[in-house]
This record gives C-alpha cells, sequence and structure tokens, in this order.
C-alpha cells in the first residue's frame, strides 16, 4: 500500500522505545536493517475483497501504522494521518513453478528494500497467491513504529474483522486506544514515584561489576548481516522440560531461562550471569490494548552457583559422582526457584528505560552492548482465525540486533512444541559457530530439564504472568522451520511455506 506524503509538523513526542530505535538509526533511516516482517500463511476459501474490507478497518484503528516521522533539529516527533484507502496488491503466483519459492523470494526483495519513515508509509501489505486456496497475507513494517506484540495485536485485529464480515455479523468494536493516550502515559510516569522506584530497583541490581558472558565479537571472519540459527526442540526434551517445571511448581520458560543461565556461566567461567529479558513494557489497560512500539529489554541478574558449572554432563563416576550430580541438582533447583523470584521483579519495575533519551544517568556499570545475551519468549503468538480457513502465523525479519538472543517460540503445554532460534548481530560470531551455539545450548538443555530436582524451591508468591517479551528475531528472510538435526544458519535464509498443520 502507498500512503500520504509526510505532512506539516502538528506531531508529538516518539514513545520511550522509539526514541531509542530512532537514535540508533537516525544515520540511516531507510537501511533495511529496520525492516520488520511476517506473513499469514492462509488455507481455504478467501474472500480477497473481505480481506481488504478487513485491512482497512484495522489499520482505521492502528495509530502506531499510520504514522509520519520528522525531525526539527535534534527532536523527533510523529503524527498520525488517515486511513489509506489503496487497494491491497495482489500478487497471482500459483502459475509458477515452485510458487512457495516464488514467494519466498518476491518477500525477501520486499525486506531488501528500505523505507524511510519520514518521506512515506511505514507499513506494507501484500496478498500473494500460491494456489486456488492457499495465500500469504505480507506485513512488512519499520521497526520504528510497531513492535512483535503490537504486530500480532494488529493481525488479530485484521482476523477478528475478517471472520465477522465472513460470517455477515456486525464488526466487534476495537479495544485499542490511541498514540496521545500511551505519551500521556509515559510522560505522568516519567514524574512518578514509581519511575523513581524503578530506577532505584536496577541500582542496586547493577551496583556491583558483573563479567559478559555473551560472544565478544570480533572482526574478519564475521558476517556483516545478523545471523540466524534455529531448530526445533525435540519432543522428548520438552517433556522433561514441562516436567521439570510442573516439579518445582513453576512454568517451564523459568526452566528453561535457568539452563540458558547456568549454561553461560559455565561458557564464560563464571557464577554471576547477567542476561537480558525480553519484555512487552505494557502495564495500562491502553499499553496492553493499543498496537504501538513499547517494548523493552531489562537485565535479569542471577547467581548460577558452582555446582551447576562444574558437574558436567554426566558427573565423574563413582560416589564422587552421585555426590557431583547430587549437589548440581540442587544449586538447579535453586536456579529455577532464584530466576521466577528475579523475573517477578523485574516485570514489576519493567517500565524503566536503559539507554533512551529519558532514561537517568549513572547506572553503575549500565547494561547493553554486543556481549550480551537476552531471551525472548514468544508466549503472546497464538493461532489467528480467518473465518473457517486454516492459518499459521510466520515471522520473517525484526530489525537489527546486536549481541546474541535466543527467541523461543511455540506453546508446549497444547502440544505444539518449541522452535529455539539464536540471533546474533553482525560482527558477532560466524554462521558457523551460531549454529554451534545453538547445538551446544541444545545439549544442556536437555541435560538440566532431564536431571531430577534436590531441594525443589517452594513457589514464589506473586510470580507474575507468563513473561511476554517481544519477539525479535534479527533480520532475516524467514523463520525457517527445519528439524532439530541438522542446525541452520545463514545470514538470508529463504523463507518456507508450512503445510497445514490443523485448524488455528
Amino acid at each position: 500500500m502507498t500512503g500520504n506524503d509526510a505532512p506539516p509538523h502538528p506531531g508529538f513526542p516518539l514513545l520511550a522505545a522509539q526514541q531509542r530505535m530512532w537514535a540508533q538509526g537516525a544515520a540511516a533511516p531507510a537501511d533495511p536493517a529496520h525492516n520488520c516482517g511476517a506473513y499469514v500463511e492462509i488455507r481455504g476459501d478467501l474472500d480477497p475483497v473481505l480481506l481488504e474490507r478487513a485491512l482497512h478497518t484495522a489499520l482505521a484503528g492502528t495509530e502506531a501504522l499510520r504514522v509520519r516521522f520528522g525531525q526539527d533539529h535534534s527532536f523527533p516527533w510523529q503524527c498520525v494521518v488517515p486511513a489509506d484507502e489503496a487497494p491491497l496488491p495482489r500478487h497471482d503466483l500459483s502459475g509458477r513453478t515452485g510458487p512457495a519459492d516464488a514467494a519466498a523470494a518476491w518477500m525477501a526483495e520486499r525486506l531488501d528494500e528500505g523505507s524511510d519513515p519520514r518521506s512515506g508509509p511505514p507499513y506494507e501489505h501484500a496478498l500473494l497467491t500460491l494456489g486456488e486456496r492457499h495465500h500469504l497475507l505480507f506485513l512488512r513494517h519499520h521497526r520504528v513504529v510497531a513492535d512483535t506484540y503490537s504486530r500480532h495485536q494488529y493481525l488479530r485485529r485484521v482476523a477478528e474483522v475478517y471472520t465477522a464480515l465472513a460470517a455477515g455479523s456486525d464488526v466487534p468494536g476495537s479495544r485499542a486506544g490511541t498514540l496521545t493516550q500511551l505519551v500521556g502515559e509515559e510522560m505522568a510516569y516519567q514524574h512518578s514515584g514509581q519511575a523513581a522506584r524503578d530506577e532505584a530497583y536496577w541500582r542496586e541490581v547493577l551496583a556491583a561489576p558483573y563479567p559478559e558472558t555473551g560472544p565478544a565479537g570480533r572482526d574478519g571472519a564475521a558476517a556483516v548481516r545478523p545471523l540466524r540459527a534455529a531448530a526445533r526442540l525435540p519432543d522428548e526434551v520438552v517433556a522433561a522440560l514441562l516436567g521439570t517445571a510442573r516439579e518445582a511448581r513453576t512454568r517451564w520458560s523459568a526452566v528453561l531461562i535457568a539452563a540458558l543461565a547456568a549454561h553461560l556461566g559455565e561458557r564464560a567461567g563464571t557464577d554471576d550471569v547477567v542476561l537480558g529479558l525480553m519484555v512487552a513494557g505494557r502495564l495500562t489497560r491502553a499499553a496492553l490494548n493499543t498496537p504501538a512500539n513499547l517494548a523493552n529489554e531489562l537485565p535479569l541478574r542471577l547467581r548460577t552457583p558452582a555446582p551447576a558449572r562444574t558437574a558436567g554432563p554426566a558427573g565423574p563416576a563413582g560416589r564422587a559422582g552421585r555426590a557431583g550430580r547430587a549437589g548440581a541438582d540442587d544449586a538447579f533447583a535453586a536456579l529455577v526457584g532464584q530466576v521466577s523470584e528475579r523475573v517477578g521483579g523485574a516485570l514489576r519495575h519493567q517500565r524503566h528505560r536503559f539507554g533512551s533519551p529519558d532514561a537517568p544517568a549513572g547506572h553503575g556499570h549500565g547494561y547493553g552492548g554486543p556481549g550480551r545475551t537476552s531471551v525472548n519468549i514468544l508466549s503472546f503468538e497464538r493461532g489467528l482465525r480467518f473465518g473457517d480457513c486454516v492459518t499459521t502465523l510466520r515471522t520473517l525479519a525484526a530489525g537489527p540486533a546486536d549481541g546474541l538472543r535466543l527467541n523461543v517460540s511455540g506453546d508446549p503445554q497444547a502440544g505444539r512444541g518449541l522452535t529455539l532460534e539464536f540471533a546474533a548481530g553482525p560482527g558477532v560470531c560466524t554462521a558457523g559457530e551460531l549454529a554451534g551455539r545453538l547445538e551446544e545450548f541444545t545439549e544442556s538443555l536437555r541435560r538440566y530439564a532431564a536431571a531430577p530436582l534436590r531441594g525443589t524451591p517452594a513457589p514464589v508468591r506473586g510470580t507474575p504472568a507468563p513473561v511476554r517479551g517481544t519477539p525479535a528475531p534479527v533480520r532475516g528472510k524467514s523463520a525457517r522451520s527445519v528439524s532439530a538435526s541438522p542446525v541452520t544458519a545463514s545470514p538470508v535464509p529463504a523463507p518456507s511455506v508450512s503445510a497445514p498443520a490443523g485448524a488455528s
């Protein structure tokens, strides 16, 4: 879709997450690395005319995508423009040899083309037809306008409107608020007592120095573009993960995060590990219901006890080995409880921003940089219902990344399994090294998830809802579907179109 030219300056300030991204990308706003993209695979009797109407209706209620940006001296601003009435571009690829490959190439080309949010619409839709009852709804947007949580909200609204139209029912009203509301809430927060308490909390967390546990980054053989390595977690490991979570009376995500922390401590030879925790940054009703860029990354500081680092995969033989394994089990049980507690603390203080223009200075040793490792639990990505069609949502790209990030997608409690993806920023490591890291962590997770917990911690009171981050796989061209072995790593993986896995 195309849109109107940038309007005069009647704008209002950027949200805190947008300010940080704007500062990072100000030198090259049209760099294609800032593209975010996804597609919904739709199988069934889709009505393109109704889909177009649904898109217009959803877009009219999503101010985050209907913005133009500008900058006066050092002050960036944004303003909302009317919804675009241009038709939904359609591309019939059904006559091609290998229509799925043709669609993958088309989407990769669109993601390779930059868009400047100061001079044009920061989004694009398209409908690709692969067969008589087989379509892809493609969405590309600039990372400054929306995070992955917002994109999922938007696509859910499109699906909701389409389903109502297809059934001849009244379209439900939108629950979304406005960007003006969100800006007002952020301004009120910055001058509130809660902001001061959040700052004090994070000063204490980062008061002492801590070692880097992620890849240090290097020149030479490292790729210029971000890399991704993904693999589906074997079913037996998923089952063990769920069993350990039940035993510890916590969520499977806490066990997985604990395993990642222990793994990083083993690799770095330290018991002081700081992980980046991706969170939605949404605590108010307006923030939860309004698509916009509010995502945040918080430091999760954990003490990984020495037994978790020294026991090894199997432990020494004999009585000493059994004692070492028992100590490791005790240590990992304590670490799982620590994760649950500290994730709860982080989520209670998740509105504080690190490295954004409005964040107070003086955070001890600070946080961030290419040496960090972060984790992103994509627990909010659910199925989308487009009438009676079968759908699958696939993330293609989510903007640039620095450091190393573990993206975890799936729903093991619903029987959909888990996919692990390591994403690395440019200059962090090579494709082979990234694939090796994923294989190493998968084996560590297998070991920790399968170990019986000794000294199982009591559930932490007040532990909030599951970690809801923003999905943030690095810029690439697909969330490639791969088996547990071999692991694949590529700077530009080609999108795959899945076979239908059942109704969403």
